[in-house]
């Protein structure tokens, strides 16, 4: 039997090794996503239904919520050495909630600045994108650890190890702009519109061992000069490692 624990009508429940926040609806959507997810040993994802984000005492529920079904991060309860990922819009404009969440349940805690973009099978993104503007919205998933400063960890989830070695925002160069998406970096010419969530380049899934360098989409293609332009601009590591796909038949 799944463990649960009630807060009013909201629901938390142990979803494999993820949490799911319902109210009593089916969420039928939310369960395939969590059981779609790759293996990531350590990470905790919790997600909450549709009908779950109208409530709203959803985020102020959370450590009631949560606490029943994850422990306090050690002894019998298990979770030492788990990591903590809050898959709630914006929830990293509370602090103090995170905080609280981190202190209590012995876990780092990750939340996003931001509206999430969920690809299914695959993960979420939430960071920046085009120019000073964001792609999702936001600038990412920021890591709370008790008693330490919140930073900025990465704009996905799962988080790859070639996370770093990519730009985490939109930058120019030979006539083409990159921006980050999920699986890695769209490459559109510099007079195509941005790249959105509903865009071609964010359907491309997560591989946890290559970026994908999408190149193509909405409006003109780039040249292959500022595709190479793109590229140079990668750190050497990360260039050798890059997987080129078309964003478009047209490339």
């Amino acid at each position: 039997m799944q463990e649960e624990a009630p807060s009013g009508a909201l629901v938390a429940e142990r979803h494999g090794a993820h949490v799911l926040v319902h109210a009593g609806d089916a969420a039928d959507r939310e369960r395939s996503f969590l059981a779609g997810l790759p293996p990531t040993p350590g990470d905790v994802l919790v997600l909450a239904s549709q009908a779950a984000y109208r409530d709203p005492a959803l985020t102020a529920s959370l450590p009631d919520l949560l606490h029943p079904v994850l422990g306090d991060g050690g002894g019998d309860g298990g979770g030492a050495g788990e990591t903590l990922w809050l898959a709630v819009n914006d929830l990293a404009s509370d602090p103090a909630l995170l905080e609280r969440l981190s202190t209590g349940l012995g876990r780092d805690v990750l939340a996003p600045d931001g509206p999430l973009t969920v690809l299914p099978g695959s993960g979420i993104h939430v960071g920046p994108g085009p120019g000073s503007g964001a792609s999702s919205g936001g600038t990412g998933w920021w890591r709370t650890r008790s008693d330490v400063p919140a930073w900025l960890f990465g704009t996905r989830f799962p988080a790859p190890r070639w996370q770093t070695a990519l730009p985490a925002g939109a930058f120019e160069a030979g006539g083409a702009v990159a921006e980050p998406v999920l699986a890695g970096i769209a490459v559109r010419d510099v007079q195509a519109p941005p790249v959105g969530p509903g865009a071609p380049a964010f359907a491309n899934a997560l591989d946890m061992g290559s970026p994908l360098v999408v190149v193509g989409g909405a409006g003109p293609v780039p040249a292959p000069a500022a595709v190479a332009a793109v590229l140079t601009r990668l750190p050497p590591g990360a260039v050798g490692r890059v997987v080129l796909v078309p964003g478009t038949p047209a490339v």
